[in-house]
């Protein structure tokens, strides 16, 4: 789905992969991208103009400036909400940095799943997958599962069983 939604924005529409069963007749195609001036528009009308914080305690507004400008908080939160247009929600990871500086970092709404209580609108846990490819080609598949408490972190190797990491 999420897939689909990204085609849409980047205008890979359906209608570019249909064929004539003549090849002789013209097969013109063309694209209106309607997601992507909707979302842009959304996008630069929702937060075109940057947030503005305040606090009358200057140290802790000091604090949070630095946390932010460390971030580029500006660009993540508008990569946010174009990713929140374009497939209905995203999601932010708040994390401690090698230099135990918090950062934050956009996740991608296909990567994640959120698991709620019945009946509570508070995530209880969540589960993110990781994709990619070591320098042989082997593909790699990371797990993590999070809760209030501790994270899990599981991996596989070219679809072999996942295995919990002792980190």
């Amino acid at each position: 789905k999420y897939t689909e939604l990204d085609d849409y924005y980047q205008g890979k529409h359906g209608i570019l992969d249909h064929t004539k069963r003549d090849s002789t007749l013209p097969n013109n195609k063309i694209v209106n991208n309607m997601a992507k001036y909707i979302t842009d528009t959304a996008v630069g009308y929702f937060i075109g103009q940057p947030v503005v914080y305040s606090s009358q305690n200057v140290d802790y507004y000091k604090a949070i400036q630095d946390i932010f400008n460390y971030n580029d908080e500006q660009d993540q939160n508008t990569e946010l909400a174009k990713k929140a247009s374009i497939c209905g929600h995203c999601y932010e990871m708040l994390y401690i940095d090698e230099d135990a500086r918090i950062r934050f970092a956009k996740v991608e709404p296909g990567t994640l799943v959120m698991i709620y209580e019945t009946g509570y609108n508070t995530p209880r846990a969540a589960i993110r997958t990781i994709n990619s490819a070591d320098l042989e080609g082997n593909r790699i598949t990371r797990v993590e599962f999070w809760n209030w408490r501790e994270v899990w972190y599981f991996k596989s190797v070219n679809g072999s069983a996942l295995t919990l990491l002792d980190i």
